[in-house]
């Protein structure tokens, strides 16, 4: 799989600085990122739909609040894939995680949404018309680096360096399952 430019890599660059402030905003105390935070955060709703795909990001500009322009995101999962209910959702915690795949599934999503409205989270519009890198290219780009940037959501910097100072030993294959079981991430997230 061919690599990006550097330049795409440093256009994306905000939007992961942008997960990872996000994911360490929200962590609580134990530093738990919980979707229902995360939901709130990026003013997004959950909606559980056949779908051919697994999930998708969209913006519902008819269903603008009153005197609100931007109108309302929403992110659409597969509900054969995910049987996941709104109190499993309200109950989660970092005793009780949601499943780690459909966690990373909600936070890729969501950071796909930075991408489309990044004065929103303080970030400098990302497409432009004097870029060397067209518009389907840098798409794809997108698309490859957000499953990188996904995991910051979820287990942002601030969290990871109180885990890390906090063990004292050599990390052990057990001990990383833990943190995965306890942050709800995969192993793939957890390395990324």
């Amino acid at each position: 799989m061919a690599r990006p430019a550097a330049s795409t890599v440093a256009r994306l660059a905000p939007l992961a600085a942008a997960c990872n402030a996000i994911g360490g905003e929200l962590a609580d105390a134990a530093g738990f990122v919980s979707i229902r935070a995360l939901l709130s955060r990026f003013q997004a709703d959950l909606i559980r739909r056949p779908l051919l795909v697994e999930a998708m990001v969209a913006h519902l500009e008819d269903e603008a609040p009153e005197g609100k322009a931007n109108g309302r995101w929403a992110v659409l999962v597969d509900s054969d894939r995910y049987s996941v209910t709104d109190q499993a959702i309200l109950d989660e915690s970092h005793e009780h995680p949601l499943p780690a795949r459909f966690r990373f599934t909600i936070a890729h999503e969501l950071a796909h949404s930075l991408a489309f409205r990044p004065r929103e989270f303080g970030i400098a519009p990302l497409f432009s018309t004097n870029n060397k890198v067209s518009h389907e290219e840098f798409v794809e780009a997108v698309e490859r680096e957000t499953d990188r940037m996904a995991p910051l959501l979820l287990l942002p910097d601030k969290t990871l360096r109180t885990l890390l100072e906090a063990q004292r030993v050599q990390w052990t294959a057990p001990a990383l399952q833990t943190v995965c079981r306890r942050f709800g991430i995969s192993r793939y997230a957890l390395i990324n």
